[in-house]
């Protein structure tokens, strides 16, 4: 009788951790499904160059307009704080490095507030309004705007207005304007985000050693996102570049350019490094508002723009293969990734999440808003999970999940083991 009483409560016991395996086991897998980590990866760190899609807040730091740490940017981010990140939350990278399980998001490298921690596991050198081409981080900020709350200065209002009347006309006299007023503007362009890069490293080295340095810079990820500001602004808008280089020999200079500094990467120790493909460029908001017939009623993808972004992709991806091959030996993983891809799919509503909205911003009227346009008067959509751009120009958190979904087997490559 004794032993049946042992065995009933026995049986009891059983009973009641299945219960809770039952209840407890699917809400683990779940959020295991919901937020997967990498595995058999030793990536140390993530280090970050480039534009406003991956500038998490270095333009705070710079004498510039061209920033995003005011509301409503940011509100989708922690404490809804505006952190200087180009959209409503976080940007690939973070999903990247939260992935990687290196942090959950990568700091400005600017920062002056960053510990020897922050340091060794990643920061982004990346500056809102950058490019490849040398001109592109100094003409990236017009038109200029009014509504920088800087207060009116006559003789400056005055000159901002005669470049933009010349600048609708495309005269000598509008570039001549540009070339005198280009000095004036000083976002961290691509040649200074390397030599950061290089500041960054003697930091290491002083805390760890030079062969410790080595060795964490061979295994952290490496990713590249520019080239957008180079074609948007500096070429179809403004008139200076589309004076000297047809189409075809822009894509070329942009195309040595950003070969050379993935060399300079390398050179400086990079083995695994990622580089952002341009995004179907015709269908950024800003640019079919400014090159469509008709802005209001026809907001479909400007195709021209867009077949410009997929025939550099393709010269790109020669490259780099070719740069594979002749690298392999020193263990240099590249991959291009298919941001075209990724985001085309979503504007045609082709990819496993639905939005409402894919041809205007969430913030403002979604036709022109970005950067001192886009500010804590804006009108805001109800759900910026709905749309593809969070301003005229720039993916909103949802967005730049999907994108970072789309290239994880491309990331689970480069990090191997």
């Amino acid at each position: 009788m004794e032993r049946d009483c042992t065995k009933h409560h026995l049986l009891q016991h059983l009973l009641r951790l299945l219960f809770c395996l039952l209840i407890f086991v699917p809400d683990i897998f779940s959020k295991a499904l919901a937020n997967p980590t990498a595995s058999n990866n030793s990536a140390t760190a993530v280090i970050v160059f480039g534009d406003s899609t991956v500038d998490p807040g270095n333009n705070n730091y710079v004498k510039t307009v061209f920033r995003a740490n005011f509301a409503p940017y940011g509100q989708d981010f922690a404490n809804q704080v505006p952190t200087g990140r180009f959209s409503n939350g976080r940007l690939t990278t973070d999903f990247v490095a939260s992935y990687i399980g290196i942090k959950e998001s990568v700091p400005p490298y600017l920062d002056p507030t960053l510990s020897i921690d922050e340091l060794l596991t990643g920061v982004s050198f990346a500056s809102a309004g950058s490019g490849f081409d040398p001109l592109t981080p100094k003409v990236s900020h017009y038109p200029p705007s009014r509504a920088n709350g800087q207060g009116n200065n006559l003789e400056r209002n005055i000159r901002e207005r005669d470049i933009r009347n010349s600048m609708i006309k495309g005269s000598d006299e509008y570039v001549q304007s540009m070339v005198s007023h280009v000095l004036e503007q000083n976002v961290v362009d691509i040649p200074k985000q390397l030599e950061y890069f290089k500041e960054y490293k003697k930091r290491l080295e002083s805390a760890i050693g030079k062969k410790k340095t080595e060795n964490h810079i061979k295994k952290a990820l490496f990713i590249v996102s520019a080239g957008t500001n180079d074609f948007v602004i500096n070429y179809f808008t403004l008139p200076i570049r589309r004076k000297t280089y047809s189409i075809s020999g822009y894509q070329q200079l942009i195309l040595q350019t950003a070969t050379q500094f993935v060399q300079d990467l390398f050179e400086q120790g990079a083995r695994r490094i990622l580089i952002g493909a341009l995004p179907p460029m015709g269908c950024l908001p800003v640019v079919i508002t400014l090159f469509s017939n008709h802005a209001i009623s026809e907001r479909g993808c400007i195709d021209y723009f867009s077949s410009v972004g997929r025939q550099f992709n393709l010269l790109l991806q020669n490259e780099l293969n070719l740069m594979q091959i002749r690298l392999a030996k020193h263990g240099v993983r590249i991959y291009l990734t298919d941001t075209y891809g990724a985001m085309t799919d979503m504007i045609q509503g082709l990819g496993r999440s639905a939005f409402d909205e894919v041809s205007l911003g969430c913030c403002g009227t979604g036709y022109m808003e970005t950067a001192v346009l886009c500010n804590p008067k804006s009108y805001l959509c109800p759900d910026a999970s709905k749309y593809v751009f969070w301003d005229s120009i720039h993916p909103t958190e949802q967005t730049y999940s999907n994108v970072f979904k789309s290239l994880r087997p491309i990331v689970d490559a480069v990090i191997r083991d």
